[in-house]
């Protein structure tokens, strides 16, 4: 069975001082209804939702797909901010139980994530 799923990577560059908890609430609530998550030390987000299918973007948003967002600040610089995103569109849909095992595997990989020191 072939299960589709990817995550990638990238950064993020902001601009003077930035307050990291502060950059992640707004108005005492996590931005976009996430939750604060520990990453290696580094206080970040984590945001799960559903997109659904967008047949007029194309091949690309044919199909509804699950998403989680991990953000989080590089330790000693909260200027520069680290993101982690996954989809799926699960097995059959993206709320399927293949969706809910692949977003489990997904976060067990992100628990073990850690920051290598020079």
């Amino acid at each position: 069975m072939t299960v589709a799923a990817s995550f990638i990577v990238g950064g993020l560059s902001m601009q003077g001082e930035v307050d990291a908890l502060a950059a992640l609430t707004v108005s005492g609530r996590l931005a976009a209804d996430g939750s604060l998550v520990d990453v290696d030390g580094s206080v970040g987000a984590r945001v799960e939702r559903i997109q659904a299918a967008d047949p007029a973007r194309g091949a690309v948003a044919d199909v509804a797909t699950r998403h989680v967002d991990y953000a989080f600040p590089i330790p000693n610089d909260d200027r520069r901010w680290l993101t982690v995103t996954f989809s799926t569109p699960g097995g059959t849909a993206p709320d399927d139980r293949l969706a809910d095992l692949l977003v489990e595997l997904f976060d067990a990989m992100m628990s073990t994530f850690a920051w290598k020191t020079r």
